[in-house]
């Protein structure tokens, strides 16, 4: 093989293998015909001239090293092959330089199945591939521990992949999909199969499409987007099984419609937005009543307003929000139920047995046209028993025509050209 000049010191040398034809070979060191040392056996072949020589090399004395000139793999006929080999040729098997695999290989029609296992002849995966005519049409490599990842060729190029995973959770991908606004698709599904989640691309990388499923909480997100992948649309269920659609204009949200489940005190809401800014919302209840708010009004002396409508649609009161906060609220109806806002100014004006509500903190209010005493339709004052619990607990006096009723030191009723004194436990309830 070659001619070396070993170390002055140590004696040793090296000669490289490479040289050497396929083969068994014996090597003897020499120094002029003088035998150094002991004889060395070198195997050279591909993997299948030496599985086919093991029995040879089990048995061959000073076996220094096998090298295989194409690939790693031992192709054996079954699994009981490889343990037979394994067990009766073991010394053969280790001199094997840069490692080396084990592959059963089975053919069944159009598909060849390769079962690959380590050197000490563990089960990897096993791989089932289909072909049409010379192109890889399919191919799915299943694992020992139950994962298995599956795709599916067109012209030898992945279109659809599908990972199953050892929790028996599962992914799918898909690629070069015609004929949509996508392209690709990614789909995740739990240990039941119930998908929860899924993302669309298109070609230039953008969204098109996206679900999310919590399935602890129930709740659902779907988007849709433009096709220069803007968020056009987004849905969601939310855990109380209530729908919320809100579409967007370039990104900016433009309305926002509620869907409430069954059983809920309101049927539906819409709000519209301006350049991104809420304007107006409606509200349509489960008794058919309805109510309006409009935002962000400009021009008046008012900045928003509260229409309340009852079920055929007849206004029952108006409530203004003014510019400096403060609110006036008209019933349009009689027998009316007038709410206070907390921390504002509210002027009130009813048509007759009317409920005026005042909780914690309302503020200073004033009504106007306030029926008082007992007879057919009076008003009743509601007032929150965290400020007091009955009429002996309110401060009642009389300002010109007005009475003043003080609830709290900050808290203020003026029922306007009403005298004190005719005032009666019938106008006044604790809740």
């Amino acid at each position: 093989m070659a001619t070396v000049t070993a170390d002055a010191v140590t004696g040793t040398f090296s000669v490289p293998v490479s040289k050497l034809d396929a083969g068994i070979h014996v090597l003897t060191a020499q120094i002029g015909d003088t035998v150094v040392g002991n004889s060395l056996t070198v195997a050279v072949g591909t993997a299948a001239d030496i599985v086919a020589k093991l029995p040879v090399l089990q048995a061959s004395t000073g076996l220094s090293g096998i090298y295989l000139t194409d690939t790693h793999v031992l192709q054996v006929d079954s699994a009981s092959a490889m343990r037979s080999l394994l067990a009766s040729n073991g010394d053969a098997l280790a001199a094997i330089q840069g490692g080396f695999s084990f592959a059963v290989t089975k053919v069944s029609g159009g598909t060849t199945t390769v079962a690959s296992y380590t050197a000490g002849g563990s089960l990897v995966d096993t791989t089932a591939s289909t072909m049409t005519g010379s192109v890889l049409a399919s191919k799915t490599i299943t694992k020992p521990d139950g994962s298995s990842a599956a795709y599916v060729y067109k012209d030898g190029v992945v279109t659809s992949e599908t990972q199953i995973h050892a929790d028996k959770t599962k992914d799918v991908y898909l690629t070069g999909i015609t004929g949509t606004t996508y392209v690709s698709e990614h789909d995740a599904y739990d240990s039941t199969n119930t998908l929860i989640s899924s993302v669309r691309t298109h070609a230039d990388g953008t969204t098109d499409y996206k679900f999310n499923f919590n399935t602890a909480t129930g709740e659902k997100v779907t988007e849709t987007y433009t096709a220069a992948g803007d968020l056009a649309v987004r849905t969601m269920v939310t855990t109380t099984k209530d729908t919320i659609q809100l579409k967007y204009d370039g990104g900016v949200i433009s309305s926002e419609y509620t869907y409430y489940a069954a059983g809920s005190d309101d049927i539906a809401a819409l709000k519209t937005y301006t350049n991104g800014t809420l304007t107006r919302m409606n509200v349509r209840h489960a008794d058919q009543s309805s109510d309006t708010f409009v935002y962000n009004i400009s021009g008046k002396a008012n900045i928003a307003q509260h229409d309340a409508l009852d079920a055929s649609g007849k206004v029952k009161f108006i409530d203004l929000t003014m510019q400096d906060g403060s609110h006036q609220i008209t019933a349009s109806q009689a027998h009316q139920t007038l709410v206070s806002t907390t921390h504002a100014a509210d002027t009130f004006k009813g048509l007759g047995g009317d409920t005026f509500v005042f909780h914690k903190d309302f503020g200073v209010d004033q009504i106007l046209g306030f029926h008082s005493g007992s007879g057919m339709g009076h008003d009743v004052i509601q007032i929150d028993k965290s400020m007091a619990v009955d009429k002996a607990h309110l401060s009642i006096t009389s300002v010109g025509v007005d009475t003043l009723i003080h609830v709290t030191d900050v808290d203020s009723i003026l029922l306007k050209s009403v005298a004190a004194a005719s005032l009666t436990k019938d106008n006044f309830l604790f809740l």
